[in-house]
């Protein structure tokens, strides 16, 4: 299963195994890794997702899993890490 994320320019797929960041002004790099997609009862898309926080100087701090609907991971995690 995939989604479009057709607010992004040019649109993307969202699937399992795929990984989103964003970098904040601390410099910090949060790494999102997908693990699922899915519908709830009213139909709104989520993403089931596990995150990754770097920083140049210490190590990397990994948390989940969470999950975010479809339009609020998109806003969040704006940049498609490259296999």
């Amino acid at each position: 299963m995939s989604w479009t994320l057709a607010r992004q320019a040019p649109a993307i797929e969202v699937e399992p195994g795929q990984m989103f960041r964003t970098i904040h002004a601390n410099h910090t790099v949060e790494t999102a890794r997908v693990h699922g997609l899915w519908k709830d009862t009213q139909g709104i898309p989520h993403v089931h997702y596990s995150v990754e926080y770097s920083r140049s100087q210490s190590a990397p701090v990994r948390e989940g899993p969470r999950a975010l609907s479809l339009d609020a991971f998109a806003r969040r995690y704006t940049d498609v890490v490259a296999a």
